[in-house]
């Protein structure tokens, strides 16, 4: 699946963190970005952004389960940042199977 999402995935951003766990890249722009890149992502994938569903669990944000095991979420805060206490809008790609998280803050 991420080869389909690979294409373009990281352009415009910059890696600040890679660790075992997954990657961290920051990109420029807010919350209207992530859920741009968010829909771009789902767009890609051929998955409806309407399939997404709404939660709020301290900010309020949307997330869409695939069937191959991946989870793809967008929110206006994540966890805080020594330069950002409040959090970074964050477009968020789990993968359910080595439970790898790749986090493009905006």
């Amino acid at each position: 699946m991420l080869g389909a999402l690979n294409e373009g995935l990281f352009e415009g951003g910059v890696l600040t963190n890679a660790e075992r766990s997954g990657v961290n890249i920051q990109f420029k722009g807010g919350i209207k970005a992530a859920n741009k890149k968010y829909d771009e992502l789902l767009q890609k994938l051929g998955v409806s952004p309407a399939l997404s569903r709404s939660f709020e669990t301290g900010s309020s944000g949307r997330s869409t389960k695939l069937a191959e095991g991946y989870t793809i979420n967008v929110r206006p805060i994540s966890s805080a940042m020594p330069d950002r206490p409040n959090g970074y809008p964050t477009v968020e790609i789990i993968i359910k199977v080595n439970k790898t998280k790749i986090k493009m803050r905006f």
